[in-house]
């Protein structure tokens, strides 16, 4: 994965991820759109087959990088606020 101007490592919108998730250790490949809040927990949305995926944070095991997006600016309104 290549760092971003500001040497950080963030996920880029438009980039494909293998993600390995939930106890069972399933596997979906697919795009990411995002993230979104379920409740009071953050989720990763992926594009998967077709389907629209939210993958809660706590239940990634592992995601590997397939193909990266180009570097775009980020948006302030696209930044998660814990707090």
């Amino acid at each position: 994965m290549k760092m971003s101007e500001e040497g950080s490592y963030g996920l880029r919108p438009g980039s494909v991820y293998m993600v390995r998730f939930g106890k069972e250790e399933n596997a979906a490949t697919g795009t990411f759109r995002g993230y979104t809040v379920i409740g009071s927990e953050t989720a990763v949305v992926i594009e998967s087959d077709g389907r629209v995926l939210y993958i809660p944070a706590t239940a990634i095991v592992c995601m590997a990088l397939v193909e990266q997006a180009p570097d775009k600016k980020q948006h302030a309104a696209n930044e998660i606020y814990y707090g």
